[in-house]
C-alpha cells in the first residue's frame, strides 16, 4: 500500500498503487460537479475573461485507527492568484472548528438534547461569477 502520501497532481495518481480509487474520486467530484449544475462548459473563453486556474486537492480520509476509508478529489479554484480588491473582495470557507464541535456536544449532552448526525458529500455555492475557470 501508499505510504500515506496523497498525489500532489492529476497526473501524479497514475503514479499511486491505488490509482484506480482515485480515479474514481475524481469521477465522483466531476459526477457531483455535473448533477449540481455548478459549472457552464464553454468552448470559447470571452475576450477580457478573468481566467483562473482550478487545481486538483487530494486527501485520504482515515478511521480513528488509521485505516484508510476512502479517498477525496476536489477540484478548486486557484483563487489566491488574484490581486486583492480587483476580482474579488473577500473569501471565506464556513467550516466548524473541532473546538466548536466539542462545546456543541457538551452543551447537548448537559441538557439531554439528541444530535442528529447529516453528512453532506458534495455543496457547492452555485452564486454567479464574473471570472472564468479555465480547466
Amino acid at each position: 500500500m501508499n505510504d500515506l502520501k496523497e498525489p500532489v497532481s492529476y497526473k501524479d495518481i497514475f503514479n499511486k498503487t491505488d490509482k484506480k480509487e482515485w480515479i474514481a474520486a475524481v469521477d465522483s467530484e466531476l459526477n457531483n460537479m455535473k448533477k449540481l449544475n455548478v459549472y457552464t462548459p464553454m468552448k470559447v473563453i470571452p475576450k477580457g475573461a478573468n481566467i483562473i486556474s482550478p487545481k486538483w486537492v487530494f486527501k485520504y480520509k482515515q478511521d480513528s485507527n488509521g485505516n484508510i476509508i476512502k479517498r477525496k478529489a476536489r477540484l478548486v479554484a486557484k483563487g489566491f492568484t488574484l490581486p486583492y480588491g480587483i476580482d474579488y473582495k473577500e473569501t471565506f470557507s464556513p467550516t466548524m472548528k473541532q473546538d466548536t464541535l466539542k462545546i456543541i456536544t457538551a452543551l447537548a449532552a448537559f441538557n439531554n438534547f439528541n444530535i442528529q448526525q447529516l453528512e453532506i458529500k458534495a455543496a457547492y455555492l452555485n452564486a454567479p461569477l464574473n471570472e472564468t475557470i479555465y480547466i
